[in-house]
């Protein structure tokens, strides 16, 4: 007997040697389990089991011609051979079903020995499944190389089946999933309206990590998505097109993100809270092509290469969806509003450039600088967005760009940072109006910058400093980090009107500036001020007049034609031989301040009343076209 055991013994041990134990498989922690089909459609429907898997066993006609929604189908005769394709799901519930159950049975004990721990083999197979009533469904979604055929997008793009270089043809029919593309594919529906990709407002969209995708003929819908993700993300990809999709009621659109040579055409955008929008460093990641027949909410995106000396206003380029500017030179954009994209306008290696009069609100980003240098920005552009994202979010963003000014902007309100500099030094910013930005006002990173002009920078609504030299300027610089400083920060709002022969006359002041003008025939300024809060007890201003505008030795301010004193006034605040400085202080209501040149004596109240009458005669309130309002 001893002889015996010791003979087993050694075979055994010489079988293990052979490699021919690999099928004796050790004792499992359960053999799998019978279930009616009233038990496995519970198991399935009742979300007690997220990670279930179910195996069709048939052949591929038969699991064509009808099976359980989200099947894996794997042929009884390759199961072993196919059985990696399992692989992690040893420990999850895998329901195996056939016809009638007979070829379930053999499946269940393949899997059993290859130690899946949680198989159950669904009696009656789908024969029984339908007698009792419960759903089949044929498969909409098709590998057109391989002739397999799936139930979702997602598992036709990772079945190891589907290579690089095959198309994914997607019948009618709306899909409820997020699409994630890490394959060389087309995804191509049969009709942009009728295939439909629904986050159903949980998150949702396609996100292309792979060169060479092709994506046209679909509609995404309904995704609610954060950071990069969108309804439609190209992620550090080249050479993608998406064409003739529709974006629609979505929390973002279409996004492209470090990426080269993207073919962006006939795409309708709608209805999203961000539509569209491209960010890189390095110009190859701007190199795209993207007409015009894309439409966001009905507007053409401009998606402009290597312009030169170009005019971009309403006249030029009317009802504008989106805007950039790639490796351009001198190009005047003016009076545009940009809204409701991931940039309101992006200058990607754009230089010696000027924007003036633009709106860009409700952006992610409102102006975004990468890699250009000596634009201007300024008179008056409204810049006020909605969220912050990473280095990029806020007012302004520059990145990469130096030399750039940026000058009387309101960046206000909403904004996460009011100005974003990444690697970004010698740039000019300064008479713009910083308030209330929801973090910080600037996030600066290795960057060093001006805020002054030498003589005024910036309002900053979080500056409590003095103003003891009663002109309009802090005592004390407003430090906004270490390498970053505004010596001479504004106590009132930076404001700039147009005047006769393109003469411009600035006003910083802590009311609110309700109307200007300027009367060329007797040389008299005419502003209307109120109160900028309910609690304030006095207001101020600083205004600087050109010469060629009011050009006398002595300059004389009244207010409420003389009803109301002045608490204090300096009209020689400061002059730099082609502008005045002066400035005045008054107690705070309602008033009408006049600037006049003070003539001899004996002419200036006959000529003040004939200002007067005629100013009551023909008076006419006057806004700039973007004039701040708080």
């Amino acid at each position: 007997m001893r002889r015996l055991v010791l003979a087993i013994g050694l075979i055994l041990v010489l079988m293990s040697t052979l490699g021919i134990t690999e099928k004796l498989q050790l004792t499992h922690a359960s053999p799998y389990t019978d279930i009616d089909v009233n038990i496995a459609y519970d198991m399935i429907t009742n979300g007690s089991f997220p990670d279930l898997v179910l195996l069709d066993v048939r052949t591929k006609s038969e699991y064509d011609s009808g099976h359980i929604y989200g099947a894996v189908w794997i042929p009884i005769d390759e199961l072993e051979t196919r059985v990696e394709e399992l692989a992690g799901l040893e420990d999850h519930e895998i329901i195996v079903y056939c016809l009638s159950g007979g070829r379930s049975v053999t499946a269940s004990g393949i899997l059993d020995s290859y130690n899946f721990t949680k198989v159950y083999n669904m009696l009656g197979g789908i024969s029984e499944w339908e007698s009792d009533g419960y759903p089949t469904w044929i498969a909409t979604v098709h590998n057109l190389n391989s002739t397999y055929n799936y139930d979702t997008i997602q598992a036709a793009i990772n079945a190891n089946q589907t290579l690089d270089g095959h198309t994914i043809f997607i019948d009618e029919g709306t899909y409820y999933e997020t699409v994630h593309v890490s394959k060389a594919i087309s995804l191509v529906g049969r009709d942009s309206k009728m295939t439909i990709i629904d986050g159903n407002q949980t998150g949702g969209g396609v996100h292309i990590m792979a060169d060479n995708v092709l994506l046209c003929n679909v509609s995404i819908q309904k995704c609610r998505t954060w950071g990069l993700n969108s309804a439609i993300l190209i992620e550090e990809s080249s050479n993608c097109r998406i064409l003739d999709t529709i974006v629609i009621n979505n929390t973002k659109g279409i996004f492209l993100f470090y990426s080269t040579n993207s073919t962006i055409s006939g795409n309708l955008i709608s209805n999203c809270e961000f539509s569209f929008g491209v960010h890189g460093e390095e110009l190859i990641d701007f190199i795209h092509s993207i007409d015009s027949s894309n439409l966001v909410d009905g507007k053409p995106i401009y998606y402009l290469l290597n312009q030169t000396g170009v005019a971009i206003n309403p006249s030029t380029h009317p009802n504008v969806g989106y805007l950039a500017l790639v490796n351009s030179l001198n190009v005047t954009v003016e009076d545009l509003e940009l809204t409701r994209n991931w940039e309101g306008l992006v200058c990607a290696y754009t230089n010696e450039s000027t924007i003036r009069g633009v709106s860009l609100v409700k952006n992610i980003v409102g102006l975004h600088l990468t890699g250009s240098s000596h634009n201007t920005i300024s008179e008056n552009n409204l810049i006020e967005n909605g969220f912050g994202l990473g280095i990029v979010g806020g007012g302004v963003a520059l990145t990469y760009s130096s030399g750039n000014s940026i000058i009387g902007n309101q960046i206000a309100e909403n904004n996460y940072y009011g100005v974003v500099v990444d690697d970004s030094s010698h740039n000019s910013i300064y008479h713009n109006c910083f308030v209330e930005n929801k973090n910080k006002q600037i996030l600066s990173f290795k960057s060093t910058n001006i805020w002054d002009n030498s003589v005024e920078g910036n309002y900053w609504s979080e500056y409590n400093g003095t103003d003891a030299g009663n002109d309009g300027i802090g005592d004390m610089p407003f430090s906004l980090d270490a390498n970053n400083t505004d010596h001479y920060p504004l106590m009132g709002v930076f404001h700039s009107y147009d005047a006769p022969a393109s003469f411009h006359v600035e006003v910083i002041s802590n009311s609110t500036v309700d109307d200007f003008e300027y009367y060329e025939s007797n040389n008299t300024i005419i502003m209307h001020v109120s109160n900028m809060t309910s609690n304030q007890t006095h207001g101020f201003c600083r205004v600087t007049i050109p010469h060629t505008l009011m050009n006398v030795t002595n300059i004389e301010v009244i207010i409420d034609n003389g009803t109301t004193p002045l608490l204090y006034h300096n009209y020689t605040l400061y002059d730099n031989d082609t502008h005045r400085w002066i400035y005045f202080s008054y107690p705070h209501s309602v008033h009408e301040i006049d600037i006049i040149p003070e003539f001899p004596s004996l002419l200036i109240l006959p000529l003040f009343m004939i200002a007067t009458l005629v100013t009551a005669i023909v008076y006419r309130r006057k806004h700039t076209s973007d004039h701040f309002l708080f």
